[in-house]
């Protein structure tokens, strides 16, 4: 996602790549220093509006952004499971956020009963229109991935972080009893956290030769 953003010109900083190994490991530092960073990001760059899109951001960098007089418009992906988390969002989202972005009507749903739920719009993710393709076409692109044409594919694609569930995805498919099944799972890991989550599940798949 940062190499896509950066390459059609938008100035881009990822606040990991400021933080020294010695500091990364310990959670608390972490948190302090990219708040640190943060906050200064904003001052300097002037910005009329922040969105966020992680639980990082909404939870801590929204006290951060309204303190700044800045208006705050959340990008929410994810229901958040029943208990103190949710709870704790709800009412960040009641007090902090201009509006929220979220990506299905489920999202939405839970924020229904609070006043910002009229300042909450659905805008689904979006996607490359797929081209229909040829049988040699098909036939070429099995090869190139050493697939035979009759071989049975389960794909993923996502973003390689904890939360998306990949490592559950793997376990089950060693499970699976199914020699011409083949499981392809797409997508890039940006942080420094996502990239190690890579390695775990590089690890968990290497004892399978169809993942």
């Amino acid at each position: 996602m940062y190499k896509r953003i950066k390459n059609i010109g938008v100035k881009t900083k990822v606040l990991d790549d400021f933080i020294s190994n010695k500091i990364y490991k310990y959670k608390i530092l972490r948190y302090t220093v990219k708040l640190y960073l943060l906050f200064r990001l904003i001052k300097i760059s002037n910005a009329d509006i922040v969105i966020t899109n992680t639980l990082f951001m909404q939870l801590f960098a929204s006290p951060v952004v309204k303190c700044l007089g800045k208006r705050l418009i959340w990008h929410e992906h994810n229901i958040q499971p029943e208990g103190f988390r949710r709870k704790f969002i709800r009412l960040y989202a009641s007090i902090f956020p201009d509006g929220i972005i979220v990506v299905s009507h489920a999202v939405k749903n839970v924020y229904k009963d609070l006043s910002i739920y009229s300042d909450t719009t659905v805008l689904h993710n979006g996607i490359v229109p797929l081209k229909v393709t040829t049988k040699e076409e098909r036939h070429i692109l099995r090869k190139s991935l050493n697939l035979n044409d009759n071989q049975k594919i389960i794909l993923s694609i996502s973003r390689i972080t904890d939360y998306k569930g990949l490592d559950v995805l793997i376990k089950a498919f060693l499970q699976l009893d199914d020699k011409d099944a083949t499981l392809l799972i797409l997508g890039d890991a940006s942080s420094r956290k996502d990239r190690d989550h890579k390695k775990t599940l590089l690890k968990l798949a290497k004892s399978n030769k169809n993942i």
